[in-house]
């Protein structure tokens, strides 16, 4: 039997030589050590430590359970606190608490992503999304927005979330809420603006190109990614809004590539470079961008890497969730953001597995919780 241990690196370079799965067992532990620093302060007399609730949670998230029953089903096979227990000491965080736990659980994670040189810091491709929560009630306060979508209106709960495209790959980097009003567009270039800067700055992030989407179409955003570009050694690219100069560009029937403007109602103007490429199926696609091409098939191609991506990703699933009808916003940040977080450990866990063994080892959900709870593996 091999103990996972952090007490010295000779003995984890000792468990790293051995078996695929014991490399994997002994990445896995260190990951529970970052989970664990996200878990929120127990009591001095209480019965479950963090490390319980962290593997608690885990084992809800892997099964998009509801806290409450999700813990009923982990207590029929190991012993654990009640659902109620758990809330209890969710529902005493507040906003900024949670912000400061994932802060520094983002810490912890990026030493062990560069202690093992996973990720490189130049031309890094970063694709900006909003992760929406679909919210059925009809409670309405600073963090439940309407949004149209597949035709139809709906409330929701958002987060603006940062993720790396890496070998056809997606891992989620950065995440933080969006409140109502970041259906303005200077709220949400200000969002942007803070997710960012965070995410440049805790992964150390030289030189990248930042997809968006195309709901970032706006005078307030594209001025405030000129900006930022211009300062972080960076590229911008989304698909451009058929907005009336746009179509006029596109009804020339032919790829081309354009200096262009918007002006929003404040008359403030965002320069860009409008580029029109035909898609695979031979129709005119806009996009906006600050990368100097000279080939409008160029962008295309970049961009169809992403939407590639985000089709794998919705045909497969989020493989972590924790569902919830609380109405309290910390406890629904704290439960994205430990979603995000195990996505990220497991993402990068296989990446250094993969990079170790190649492609044809691959932890799945399942073996990533066998390994989670075994303490030892022969």
């Amino acid at each position: 039997m091999t103990e996972d241990t952090d007490t010295d690196d000779y003995e984890e370079r000792n468990v790293l030589k051995c078996f695929p799965e014991k490399m994997a067992h002994a990445f896995i532990k260190k990951s529970e050590r970052a989970l664990c620093q996200f878990m929120p302060p127990s009591h001095g007399n209480s019965l479950y430590t963090r490390k319980d609730f962290a593997k608690q949670l885990v084992f809800i998230a892997c099964h998009g359970d509801f806290i409450s029953n999700g813990s009923r089903v982990y207590n029929l096979e190991h012993s654990g606190s009640s659902g109620d227990t758990i809330l209890h000491h969710l529902h005493n965080l507040s906003m900024e608490d949670v912000q400061c736990l994932y802060e520094g659980v983002n810490k912890y994670l990026l030493q062990l992503i560069k202690k093992h040189n996973i990720y490189r810091r130049v031309n890094v491709q970063l694709a900006v999304d909003f992760t929406n929560k679909k919210f059925y009630g009809k409670h309405r306060d600073e963090w439940v927005r309407k949004i149209y979508k597949d035709g139809e209106w709906m409330r929701v709960y958002g987060w603006m979330m940062v993720s790396m495209i890496h070998k056809d790959l997606k891992y989620p980097l950065y995440i933080e809420p969006a409140p109502a009003t970041v259906a303005k567009a200077e709220k949400m270039a200000e969002l942007l603006k803070k997710v960012l800067e965070k995410t440049y700055s805790f992964y150390s992030i030289y030189s990248g190109l930042i997809c968006l989407d195309r709901e970032f179409f706006n005078v307030e955003v594209i001025n405030l990614l000129q900006s930022f570009c211009k300062w972080h050694n960076s590229q911008w690219l989304m698909p451009a809004k058929e907005v009336k100069s746009v179509k006029k560009k596109l009804d020339l029937g032919v790829e081309g590539i354009y200096p262009h403007h918007i002006t929003n109602k404040k008359r403030k103007r965002a320069h860009f470079t409008l580029v029109i490429a035909y898609n695979d199926e031979g129709e005119l696609r806009p996009f906006a961008t600050n990368i100097q091409v000279e080939n409008p098939k160029e962008l295309f191609l970049i961009y169809k890497r992403r939407w590639q991506i985000e089709t794998n990703i919705r045909s497969t699933r989020h493989p972590f969730l924790i569902n919830t009808t609380s109405l309290h916003m910390p406890i629904r940040d704290y439960l994205m953001r430990i979603a995000v977080i195990c996505c990220f450990a497991w993402m990068v866990i296989n990446t250094f597995m993969i990079n170790e063994y190649g492609l044809n080892y691959w932890i799945t959900i399942r073996m990533f919780i066998v390994l989670l709870f075994n303490e030892t593996i022969d």
